[in-house]
């Protein structure tokens, strides 16, 4: 059995802090893909860039890095490179072992860890990585895992998959995550004045308002949750609005029920729109399949065993969010979501113990050694 190498942590603190100081929301990863690309090129990887900013208006495509190893399975680490915004001008700071901003930004572990751990890594191996190796960072994660989406798996030719972007403690393997559908909704009423002849108006915000009063949102069941989102209709306060349009979610870790109730919405809007005289249009997309690995499979047994080596606990997560690892699985590469020990995401308090990234780099090294 190969031993796991040791990381080199006050260079780990180092690109952490580096990396979370390049300012690379979805969309605008540019800068920071071609930084990324220079370095795996520096350890040694065959580097490529594809063209998956297009599908989304974005100024870069994945990197996508392969270095052949010494034998075993050939694996596939991925993390993406964008962040959700307020991103400019990052201020990240080390207190007592955690790294925090000034609370003016978010910090962006989420998913500047992953990218670390991976790196790390690598680095650690030095020339003698044990495995086939093939690195992606992502585009366009947060805004609809389009990085994800567009990535030509098969011809990566990958066996097992390792996605580093769950908001969990070292040592997490998700092995479920859910089905995502999007939901666009149109109410169309007539316009009239409001305060001359109201009854000639149909008011299609409140036909909207009953309706969303009468689906159940939040958590629904065990495995089913609902949110509406974005709502946006009317001119002015003198005028019956004619038009709202409203953007929502269902998700679930079973596809009968998201359908179950995808249908219950269509029903209850349709019914609310009709009784007002009003009509609705609803566009329906599954934004992404979900998975579920047993933990028998051998993507999972790696990452525990992995784990276990390093001193963490494996921990078996089922998860309400969706990651690169649900596109991944829908084409066919086995794949699981790792813990990095990032905690409050997409906000201003968002922070990471040194501990905790470290803890994580030492696992992916650990996944290699065990491969």
């Amino acid at each position: 059995m190969l031993p796991v190498p040791e990381i080199n942590e006050e260079s780990l603190t180092e690109l952490f802090l580096w990396l979370v100081q390049q300012n690379a929301p979805s969309g605008q990863e540019g800068e920071l893909a071609a930084l990324l690309a220079s370095r795996l090129a520096g350890l040694g990887f065959a580097v490529t860039t594809d063209n998956a900013g297009a599908t989304f208006g974005g100024n870069s495509g994945n990197v996508i890095g392969h270095r052949p190893g010494r034998g075993g399975p050939h694996l596939l680490f991925m993390a993406h490179m964008d962040t959700v915004e307020p991103t400019a001008g990052i201020r990240p700071s080390v207190q007592d072992g955690v790294v925090v901003t000034d609370g003016r930004t978010i910090l962006g572990a989420d998913d500047r860890a992953g990218i670390a751990a991976v790196l790390a890594a690598i680095a650690a191996w030095g020339q003698n990585q044990p495995c086939d190796l093939t690195v992606v960072f992502s585009v366009g994660e947060e805004v609809g895992l389009y990085g994800a989406k567009a990535l030509d798996v098969p011809r990566l030719g990958a066996a097992l998959g390792f996605v580093l972007d769950a908001g969990a403690a070292p040592g997490t393997i998700v092995v479920q995550a859910p089905y995502a559908e999007e939901l666009g909704i149109t109410v169309f009423g007539r316009a009239a004045h409001a305060g001359v002849e109201p009854e000639l108006g149909i008011n299609a915000i409140q036909v909207a308002a009953r309706a969303l009063a009468e689906v159940p949102m939040g958590r629904l069941d065990s495995a089913t949750t609902a949110n509406a989102g974005l709502i946006k209709g009317g001119v002015a306060t003198n005028i019956v609005p004619d038009r709202v349009e409203i953007r929502a979610e269902i998700r679930s870790q079973r596809f009968d029920r998201l359908q179950e109730e995808l249908s219950r919405w269509q029903a209850v809007f349709a019914k609310e729109a009709s009784q007002a005289g009003a009509r609705v249009e609803i566009s329906h997309t599954l934004d992404y399949q979900g998975f579920q690995l047993d933990q028998s499979h051998p993507a999972v047994q790696l990452a525990a065993r992995a784990a276990s080596r390093v001193g963490l606990a494996p921990v078996f997560q089922v998860r309400g969010g969706g990651s690169d690892a649900n596109i991944l699985n829908a084409k066919g590469l086995p794949t699981v979501n790792l813990g990095v020990g990032a905690a409050e995401e997409h906000t201003h308090s968002e922070h990471i113990k040194m501990a905790d990234l470290a803890a994580t780099a030492r696992w992916v090294a650990a996944i290699m050694a065990e491969a």
